[in-house]
């Protein structure tokens, strides 16, 4: 499992250590004080993807990619330092360095006295990890209409891969996941997850670039999206979840607000499934939420497995402050509130 991660000059985050992760670990905070952010570097240091997963961060914000755009990556929009993200997983460490790319591909502070200098040069971004003192390099470059070109990737197999699911589940990723599990003889195993959330479904399928649903008593399959958003991130992350085996390696699940669609009834069956299908498979997952509900819940069921860690803004930076789930230390829902309200009254 990853233990800790340290992120320099990433987006809101100067200088950031994180550490003592368990296998469930949920972020609380108020609005833009940095959680995502945290996701994010997570996701990229153990991505598969390598610099394309910077392309698919910024997707994820729904921020089109453009050489003008690729400044927000940076820490105070400041290119001429670099991204660097150090973690540390099973006792072995890996880094990574994000840097802009330039057709030059020579970036120097006596060039450029100004970071604003160097962004009229800028035509994508290096992507580098070292991992057991061995070096990979990726990039991209991308137009100014948004076409990327000159992608890159290495041949670089890590045991332990990030996958990333945003606030609002993409229907491309669920139906890849659904056409996994079906192939490796999985359906049944996943419908039996499903029917604990809905006990009406018959089957799941996907047709084109549809996900649908058989339902008793109603004639017509239905599009899963009519079912609500937390149908949705629900079947997602049990397909990953099931899908995963095929890759034959461990994966950490980042899952920005968990809560979004979710009832807490429907929190329940998703907190106990996941936690019953770790116990099988070899998981982690980190979670954004700003629901005293989801605390409440996660710290029932996951108990002692989870950690919680508020994400604040100091004056030295943002920081984030860990709380165990057992005794006075756990983050009682009486006297923090996860948005970042103090309510010790």
């Amino acid at each position: 499992m990853i233990k800790t991660i340290k992120i320099t000059n990433f987006r809101g985050l100067k200088d950031l250590e994180i550490k003592d992760f368990k296998r469930f670990n949920v972020f609380v905070g108020e609005n833009s004080c940095g959680k995502t952010s945290i996701l994010e570097a997570i996701f990229m240091c153990y991505s598969q993807e390598e610099a394309n997963s910077l392309i698919r961060i910024q997707n994820f914000r729904r921020t089109m990619v453009i050489p003008t755009n690729l400044s927000s990556i940076f820490y105070n929009f400041d290119f001429l330092t670099p991204v660097k993200i150090h973690s540390n997983y099973d006792e072995k460490n890996i880094q990574v360095q994000i840097q802009p790319k330039t057709e030059s591909e020579s970036i120097s502070q006596e060039k450029f006295k100004q970071s604003s200098m160097l962004e009229k040069n800028i035509n994508g971004l290096n992507f580098t990890r070292i991992h057991e003192k061995k070096e990979f390099n990726s990039h991209f470059s991308v137009q100014f209409n948004g076409d990327i070109q000159d992608s890159t990737k290495s041949d670089e197999q890590l045991p332990l891969l990030a996958l990333y699911l945003p606030s609002d589940i993409e229907q491309w990723g669920l139906k890849y996941f659904i056409d996994i599990v079906r192939k490796e003889k999985k359906r049944d195993e996943l419908l039996g997850y499903l029917r604990l959330f809905d006990e009406r479904i018959i089957d799941i399928e996907t047709q084109a670039n549809s996900v649908l649903v058989n339902l008793k008593n109603i004639e017509k399959l239905i599009d899963i999206n009519f079912l609500g958003e937390g149908f949705k991130k629900y079947t997602c992350i049990l397909a990953l979840m099931l899908a995963a085996n095929q890759w034959h390696t461990r994966f950490c699940v980042c899952i920005d607000e968990i809560e979004n669609g979710l009832h807490f009834s429907s929190t329940q069956k998703l907190l106990k499934s996941i936690l019953k299908l770790s116990k099988k498979l070899d998981f982690q997952f980190f979670f954004t939420t700003h629901s005293l509900e989801f605390l409440d819940i996660a710290r029932k069921i996951l108990n002692d497995e989870s950690k919680i860690f508020k994400v604040a803004l100091t004056e030295k930076g943002i920081k984030t402050y860990s709380y165990s789930q057992n005794g006075e230390a756990y983050f009682t829902l009486d006297r923090i509130d996860p948005r970042g309200e103090n309510n010790e009254n």
